[in-house]
């Protein structure tokens, strides 16, 4: 099915350095973190049913990602952060589909081959991670949970033009014509009886100081996640944080997601953090920010893992460790042993 493609859509696929995954909550809002996919597409033309997938992993200290699709398969990944890719104006590519977490706790190489050297491609101090120094305090990044996506649709535009997107459908094999999009639509409280805390405002403002876009992810009609990015800044005198979307994209007030977050060339000194919160459409006539604009307000703000700072990362790889021995305490498991060997073979191949 991949030759069908467009070709500057698979070039996205195949050399983005990593996409914002997005799952469905418990709450039915996504939930968006920035993850490293394998795309394998289909090298069969005999065949007419769909082989095309992407493989997601995910470590038993993050494990949120598997519970939500257990729940809700569900899901979506949006490439928008062209950081290392090498491509000149590539498109946002988004990817709806349907996500499947194998049962075992892999601590083995088999079957990610393509996926661990991908890793090491695109981020060369994962290396340092199997090394000898390392492997008392790094077993649990290896303790993988598998994600297998199965893709039913694929839409891309240019820059801000997400009206004049173009889509594919998998299960046809052909480009479709896509009309507007069509919102899921959820009650909440009205914006009037809605205040931040001190403890959510603090941690906004202190966190976007250093972003200027945003990933911004809503439920579609279909009962998926899709993501857009926008442009974002903070009102200095109200300090309501206010966001641009790209044209024809026109949700109504509805909770929804936003994602920060920044890694270098080498996919390192990264940074994110997410927010849930209550999207609601600008009505002023006088704003002059940029056209199409809404209000963000932000109800929970997550930390996610970074690499940034030196200490950040100390404390992350700590949290780490915990979580995992958390998650095998809880189900009454069996720490798994790492295949060290297979890992360091990966990286020498």
């Amino acid at each position: 099915m991949s030759e069908k493609l467009n070709k500057n859509v698979l070039e996205v696929l195949k050399e983005f350095r990593c996409c914002e995954f997005s799952t469905v909550s418990r709450s039915g809002t996504p939930v968006t973190w920035p993850t490293v996919t394998l795309y394998q597409p289909d090298r069969s033309s005999q065949s007419k049913e769909q082989k095309d997938q992407f493989t997601v992993t995910t470590s038993i200290s993050w494990p949120q990602k598997a519970f939500n699709i257990r729940r809700s398969p569900n899901v979506s990944l949006f490439f928008s952060d062209p950081t290392a890719a090498g491509l000149y104006n590539p498109p946002f590519v988004l990817v709806e589909g349907s996500a499947k977490v194998d049962d075992a706790i892999q601590s083995d190489t088999v079957g990610l081959e393509q996926y661990w050297k991908l890793l090491y491609k695109r981020q060369p101090v994962s290396k340092l991670w199997s090394t000898l120094p390392f492997q008392p305090f790094m077993d649990w990044y290896y303790m993988r949970l598998v994600i297998h996506v199965s893709p039913s649709k694929i839409t891309w535009w240019q820059g801000k033009d997400f009206e004049h997107r173009l889509s594919y459908d998998w299960s046809l094999g052909q480009e479709i014509t896509t009309g507007p999009p069509v919102f899921f639509t959820s009650s909440h409280q009205q914006t009037g009886e809605y205040e931040q805390t001190g403890a959510i405002r603090s941690k906004v403002l202190k966190k976007l100081s250093s972003f200027s876009t945003a990933v911004l992810s809503i439920m579609n009609r279909d009962g998926f996640p899709i993501s857009v990015r926008c442009l974002l800044r903070v009102d200095r005198y109200t300090e309501r944080l206010e966001l641009s979307l790209p044209d024809g994209f026109t949700p109504p007030s509805t909770h929804a997601w936003l994602l920060c977050h920044s890694f270098n060339r080498k996919l390192w000194r990264a940074d994110s953090f997410g927010m849930m919160g209550i999207l609601e459409p600008l009505k002023s006539e006088s704003y002059s920010f940029e056209s199409n604009n809404f209000y963000f307000y932000p109800t929970t703000f997550v930390q996610g893992v970074g690499s940034k700072q030196p200490i950040s990362a100390f404390s992350s790889l700590i949290k780490s460790k915990s979580a995992a021995s958390k998650y095998l305490a809880k189900r009454s498991l069996v720490r798994p042993k790492v295949a060290w060997d297979e890992l360091i073979a990966l990286k020498k191949s």
